[in-house]
């Protein structure tokens, strides 16, 4: 928060209503592309953009603005796609913090307690339970499959189920699909 400070006192000085709210913790990406320069329309501009998009994604999914606005930050954070993040949470936890897979993965993007204690050996499974824990996470594992599969249908199923399998399956030269990846990207399958 404190690398935040500057920027608020810069915005607020600007007469910019929202700055004390710290809506403006991170530049909205859209397309990609972060969008946060005094060239692009300002920082007045970008902000409202935020807001807009987390309204919409809030709306879109009939979740409160506070977690809308979690789920989008972490995504930023994380480097992976707003959008992805969202239809990732849904389908994973349909939205429930308190959500408990059948094999004991947690929160809203199920992680399981293995894979979150090999990304941070001090993480304990009630802290699973935290917002931030478990969005960070989910979305930190997802951005390293990612990159290690250079395919977000790839990562996705190996986010479901375990990059040991997928990576065995396309060492077999099969196809490791199970209808996960369709179910969270629906027809913007990449």
């Amino acid at each position: 928060m404190a690398h935040v400070l500057p920027i608020l006192a810069a915005v607020a000085s600007l007469g910019f209503e929202h700055a004390e709210a710290g809506i403006l913790r991170e530049p909205p990406v859209i397309g990609g592309m972060a969008r946060a320069t005094l060239g692009e329309g300002g920082l007045r501009s970008s902000g409202l953009r935020r807001t807009e998009i987390i309204r919409g994604y809030a709306q879109r999914y009939g979740i409160d603005w506070r977690l809308s606005e979690r789920i989008h930050d972490s995504a930023l954070n994380a480097g992976i796609d707003v959008d992805l993040a969202y239809r990732l949470v849904r389908v994973e936890s349909s939205f429930d913090r308190e959500a408990v897979g059948p094999a004991g993965s947690i929160g809203y993007t199920q992680v399981q307690p293995n894979t979150a204690r090999w990304l941070d050996p001090s993480v304990t499974r009630e802290d699973l339970f935290d917002v931030d824990t478990n969005l960070g996470l989910g979305f930190g594992y997802l951005r390293m499959l990612i990159d290690r599969y250079g395919s977000t249908r790839l990562a996705l199923l190996a986010y479901n189920r375990g990059p040991g399998v997928v990576s065995a399956v396309l060492a077999a030269g099969e196809d490791p699909s199970n209808g996960y990846a369709t179910r969270v990207l629906g027809g913007h399958a990449r």
